[in-house]
């Protein structure tokens, strides 16, 4: 063998060797693949035992007792704060304000809503439900006046009308029907208003307010509210 024959010779050498450690070596195992256990099945919830506590609902509105009438006296208003029903719903008041619109004639709103600024007594009150009672009394004087619904009335001097919001962005539906009323007034103060201020005093009474339509609305009970004058 020639010394070129040798040279060729050698690297099929390594080659074939190469090629029989390759083989010859075992591959390595792939990793095994972790199983996980199938989820386990939530347990069964046991029945509730009878007497269990249900969750508490809401409160609802309380409503004053207070049978309608269409002849209200101030002997049918109950003690306790302004509820009734509006439209065929429980209606509790939130604001109580009274105006003053002309010399002795006076304007009470009784609303469901709240003041836009609390601290404001002119602010507006919102999407709200309520009453509208003008009547006519000397100012700063107590009194006890009541209207039967058939009784006539002068639109001057006293009326009574509600309303309530009917979403949607739909307009505020106000209700006139014939009404009846029952005022006492226990308490009246009047006062000079501050800087700033609309208020001119404070009243203190009891009002039952009915309306003769389909639902048959009223509100009834006590109340303390600012008078004031734009």
């Amino acid at each position: 063998m020639t010394w070129r024959q040798w040279t060729w010779c050698v690297p099929a050498a390594l080659v074939v060797v190469g090629v029989a450690a390759i083989a010859g070596c075992p591959s390595p195992e792939p990793e095994q693949s972790v199983v996980s256990e199938p989820p386990m099945q939530p347990e069964p919830i046991p029945p509730e035992e009878p007497g269990a506590a249900e969750p508490a609902e809401q409160p609802a509105v309380e409503v004053a007792k207070f049978e309608y009438t269409e002849a209200p006296t101030v002997e049918d208003i109950p003690a306790g704060p302004l509820t009734g029903m509006l439209h065929g719903e429980p209606f509790s008041a939130r604001t109580i304000r009274i105006e003053k619109k002309d010399e002795d004639t006076f304007q009470m709103q009784i609303s469901n809503g709240q003041l836009t600024i609390p601290d404001s007594v002119t602010s507006t009150i919102n999407d709200d439900d309520g009453w509208r009672f003008r009547f006519t009394v000397p100012e700063g004087s107590l009194a006890a006046m009541q209207w039967a619904v058939d009784d006539e009335k002068t639109f001057d001097d006293e009326h009574v009308y509600y309303y309530y919001d009917q979403g949607d962005d739909k307009p505020t539906m106000s209700v006139n029907g014939p009404w009846g009323a029952a005022l006492e007034i226990t308490d009246w103060t009047v006062e000079e208003p501050s800087e700033g201020s609309h208020v001119i005093g404070t009243i203190e009474g009891r009002v039952a307010l009915v309306m003769r339509e389909t639902d048959r609305s009223w509100v009834a009970g006590e109340f303390e509210a600012p008078v004031y004058e734009r």
